[in-house]
């Protein structure tokens, strides 16, 4: 902490995460959106010693300020994007999922389709806040292991408290 960076906004998310630490913390002004202004606000931002010193002074206070390092109003948030997730794909907006199924064989598709865990309810019956101490750490977890270690994809089972 303590060094401010200029970041550059793009289309896949390793391109924005430093948009959205940027965003949380009050500096929109280091985002740029193409390469020249990316360079342009780099040697800006150099250039103006002072304005480099105070912000490297401000982003500790700016950062625990910001829900980043608030665990709850964090956690609350970001259950609320799994919610909106979740229910996504209940109702079958899923692009990605979309766009590689149609290049599977049907009959792999309808393997697939016979996968998916199927819930009486879009709404989970739980969330962090409501478990047990402890427990919101192994809410899903795989629990068929190789030899090796690793998740073996022809046994993987999960255990979700609340669904069958």
């Amino acid at each position: 902490m303590g060094v401010p960076c200029v970041t550059m906004a793009g289309t896949v998310h390793a391109n924005n995460v430093g948009v959205t630490l940027l965003h949380q913390v009050g500096l929109e002004n280091l985002i740029a959106r193409n390469e020249d202004e990316y360079v342009r606000k780099a040697v800006d931002f150099a250039s103006d010693v002072p304005m480099l010193a105070n912000t490297r002074m401000s982003l500790r206070g700016r950062m625990l300020k910001s829900y980043l390092c608030n665990g709850t109003i964090f956690v609350r948030n970001l259950e609320g994007v799994y919610r909106s997730l979740w229910h996504r794909y209940c109702e079958g907006d899923v692009p990605s999922l979309q766009r590689s199924r149609l290049a599977e064989p049907s009959s792999e598709r309808l393997s697939a389709r016979n996968n998916v865990v199927d819930v009486s309810s879009k709404e989970l019956p739980f969330n962090s806040l409501s478990l047990p101490n402890g427990l919101a750490r192994g809410v899903i977890h795989p629990t068929s292991k190789t030899a090796e270690g690793t998740n073996d994809d022809a046994d993987r089972s999960f255990k979700m408290p609340g669904l069958r």
